[in-house]
């Protein structure tokens, strides 16, 4: 964050902060300007929001019958698609999203073609906040960088969709 202290930097520590242990660096992130910690599930988020004052992104995919456990003032939740967003909405309650944008690594993540639909859902639903937007690179170390910059050009494209229909997020 010291780095780029004009960007907003969100530590993952999903799979027990990589080994390091949630606990301690959760502790260890709580003397740092970053505003929130990213983990992978419901139980790594009891575990860090117990040690950490910062905000919490859940980014795995979580059931929506659970989302009724989570402290909304403190988590944000990532979706993929369009179900748990409606889901979501049903729910009628404040919560904060990040969009996971697929845009290469085909594994997961809302596909360009129902983004309109998916935005024209979250319009009509402004108790849903769009906090952020997001993506994974399906090869980044690859040292042709031609995939990467599709999947770059791609999420630009979905950027600017989500930007036409009034939702500017925070985190991208």
């Amino acid at each position: 964050q010291s780095l780029h202290p004009h960007d907003l930097i969100i530590p993952v520590l999903k799979s027990n902060a990589y080994g390091h242990g949630l606990k301690e660096i959760s502790q260890i992130l709580n003397d740092t300007h970053i505003e929130m910690l990213a983990v992978d599930s419901f139980p790594e988020y009891q575990v860090v929001k117990k040690y950490a004052k910062k905000k919490i992104l859940i980014i795995g995919e979580t059931d929506v019958r659970n989302y009724k456990y989570f402290n909304r003032k403190r988590a944000s939740f990532a979706v993929y698609n369009s179900s748990t967003i409606e889901g979501l909405i049903a729910y009628r309650k404040p919560c904060n999203i990040h969009l996971f944008l697929n845009t290469g690594m085909n594994r997961e993540g809302i596909q360009k073609e129902e983004l309109d639909e998916i935005l024209a859902m979250l319009q009509a639903a402004p108790w849903v906040t769009v906090e952020g937007i997001m993506s994974h690179f399906a090869d980044a170390d690859n040292p042709d960088p031609s995939a990467m910059q599709l999947q770059i050009e791609n999420f630009k494209l979905m950027h600017e969709k989500i930007l036409e229909y009034g939702f500017e997020s925070k985190y991208r």
